[in-house]
């Protein structure tokens, strides 16, 4: 009710008072709890939580130094504070020593993959070799492999993306000066060709996605376990708060 509020009123800066009412023509006596708190099985605390201040963390506040502190969810904070700087390869090198420790755990290889990925876009192209070659020198050969190749994977990837794009332009200018019968021509060809391969690649995008999910909720689990705050879970793995709930 007060998500469609929202949507209809989009310059609101309050939600509407919404008055429970429940009308219940069951055959049955009605004995489902009648207060929310009494859905809990800790109802003080709960009530505690859901009626006090939520807890804001901001990262800002925070001194680099504690992050190393505190391997699993330290580096995750740290560059969740230093994301928005240019270049992000001298953050890198502050947590290297840092990071053989994060592989020891069950699923750090996923969790060092996500982050690695959360921070490539901010990583200018110049320096993306020597983050690979700091990455293989500091973490342990099996671990360093599988992380390069999976990079590699992803530069390729973005790699075809620009060389697609790059292609169509080109292809479009030449179909222009040879002729609107020959564009046209060409155009079928190239596209054939292009949507087999498009269509390739989607599926290969499908089944990472979904794998991805499922690496994202381990992760959630991990970060539940550790005590973090859902927001900031939800924040990190782009999970809906909703469902991170559920794993508790």
């Amino acid at each position: 009710l007060c998500e469609r509020y929202l949507i209809q009123n989009p310059k609101a800066k309050t939600l509407p008072l919404i008055y429970p009412t429940i009308f219940f023509n069951g055959q049955e006596k009605y004995n489902v709890a009648r207060n929310l708190w009494d859905l809990f099985a800790n109802n003080k605390l709960a009530k505690e939580l859901w009626i006090n201040d939520y807890q804001l963390v901001n990262v800002h506040e925070i001194p680099d130094e504690e992050f190393k502190q505190r391997i699993w969810s330290g580096i995750l904070e740290f560059f969740l504070k230093h994301i928005h700087e240019r270049e992000l390869l001298k953050r890198w090198q502050e947590i290297s020593d840092i990071l053989p420790e994060l592989t020891k755990i069950t699923i750090g290889y996923d969790y060092l993959e996500m982050i690695l990925y959360y921070t490539l876009t901010k990583i200018e192209q110049a320096d993306k070799i020597k983050l690979e070659n700091l990455l293989s020198t500091k973490l342990n050969p099996e671990i360093g492999t599988r992380l390069m190749r999976s990079l590699a994977e992803h530069w390729q990837q973005e790699g075809k993306e620009i060389g697609i794009l790059e292609g169509l332009q080109v292809g479009e200018a030449k179909g222009i000066q040879i002729g609107e019968a020959k564009g046209i021509q060409i155009g079928e060809a190239k596209g054939i060709q292009i949507g087999e391969a498009k269509g390739i690649q989607i599926g290969k995008a499908k089944g990472k996605a979904e794998e991805n999910i499922r690496v994202k909720t381990e992760i959630a689990k991990k970060m539940l376990s550790q005590g973090c705050n859902i927001a900031l879970i939800s924040s990190v793995t782009g999970l809906d708060e909703a469902f991170i709930r559920s794993l508790e």
